[in-house]
């Protein structure tokens, strides 16, 4: 990502926009005025390797005036990914932060190829393993 933006911006600049979730630990109250949060389903809590913190959903929620998260539930793949809808509205509702709830219907990945993100769903989802 730095790489594709850089071209158009200075380098340096554009490394203080891109951060790992776990980067907003012990950062101000309304630090950011917005935090786009990708893969929030992969947020961890106290028992993840190398964080120092309590909870990155809180740290996010208390670092911006908003927050954004995207979320997949169903990408979920170790016992401590804490990024669900549930407990990022609950830690929302202790920030009595107004909160937003949108579905996506589309999505644009593998450049966009439905016949991909089809079989992928019919294998992962379904079970259907033929193939």
């Amino acid at each position: 990502m730095v790489n594709s933006l850089a071209k158009a911006f200075d380098r340096s600049r554009i490394k203080h926009l891109l951060k790992g979730s776990g980067g907003f630990y012990g950062a101000m109250k309304n630090t950011f005025d917005v935090l786009i949060v990708d893969e929030a389903h992969r947020l961890k809590n106290q028992n993840a390797f190398m964080y120092k913190g309590k909870n990155q959903i809180e740290d996010i929620i208390n670092a911006a005036n908003v927050s954004i998260f995207f979320i997949d539930e169903k990408q979920i793949i170790r016992p401590d990914d804490i990024g669900t809808l549930d407990e990022i509205t609950r830690i929302a509702q202790l920030h009595n932060a107004e909160i937003h709830k949108l579905n996506l219907t589309a999505q644009f990945r593998c450049a966009g190829a439905d016949g991909y993100i089809n079989w992928v769903d019919d294998v992962l989802i379904t079970g259907n393993r033929k193939f």
